[in-house]
């Protein structure tokens, strides 16, 4: 399922895809639940971040009333590229937004690029 949410005169401000949970990475070893949701993309206008939208969008998911997982890519090491640190940043930034919207960490995966987390109704 997809939420949509708008601004003004029915302008996107941003969308957030849902799904059930068949098997994410993990689901067995961390006792993911057949009822769970998960969320695949949380997207904002960039003019409109820092708004309250994606906030606005999680509560959305949030008011399912199911687990609800989703994974953050958390790049690790040092990187001569550019683009690595600001992805590090990015991914802090998210883990910081997820974690005060009560979502917790469950499990990272074997290489620990990706963060699973969990919200519980």
């Amino acid at each position: 399922m997809t939420l949509i949410a708008t601004h003004g005169r029915d302008e996107y401000a941003g969308s957030c895809q849902l799904t059930r949970v068949t098997h994410p990475w993990g689901a067995a070893k961390h006792g993911v639940r057949s009822d769970a949701l998960f969320l695949h993309s949380l997207c904002c206008a960039h003019e409109l971040r820092h708004s309250g939208v994606g906030t606005e969008l999680l509560h959305a998911a949030k008011a399912h009333s199911k687990p609800l997982y989703l994974t953050v890519r958390c790049p690790k090491g040092a990187s001569a590229n550019p683009a690595h640190a600001v992805l590090q940043k990015r991914a802090s930034r998210l883990l910081r937004f997820y974690s005060r919207n009560g979502f917790r960490t469950v499990a990272h995966n074997a290489e620990g690029d990706f963060t699973l987390m969990l919200h519980m109704p």
